[in-house]
């Protein structure tokens, strides 16, 4: 069963709740976390071609390298984000 389909299933039971005072579980959190760093792994390998073309001298895909690194350098800020919020909501509780 995918994922969606089972995330589906537990949220049904939750939509007549009341949530003014929900606080969402440290797993639901961190299964954010892991996806931020999937996505992390997705754009360093994707930026693996242009490295190497830029590696035998084709200054285009330097350019391409560089906003690879872009996107690199928000989704680590992102991600460095949402751990120090996980870290904050920890020592709350």
């Amino acid at each position: 069963m995918k994922k969606e389909n089972i995330n589906q299933k537990k949220s049904q039971h939750l939509i007549n709740k009341d949530f003014t005072n929900y606080k969402p579980k440290h797993q639901t959190l961190n299964f954010t976390i892991m996806q931020k760093y999937e996505a992390l792994k997705t754009i360093i390998a994707g930026m693996e071609a242009d490295v190497q073309k830029f590696y035998n001298g084709n200054n285009a895909a330097g350019t391409r390298v560089r906003k690879h690194l872009q996107d690199l350098k928000r989704a680590c800020q992102d991600m460095r984000d949402e751990v120090q919020e996980i870290r904050g909501t920890r020592k709350e509780a």
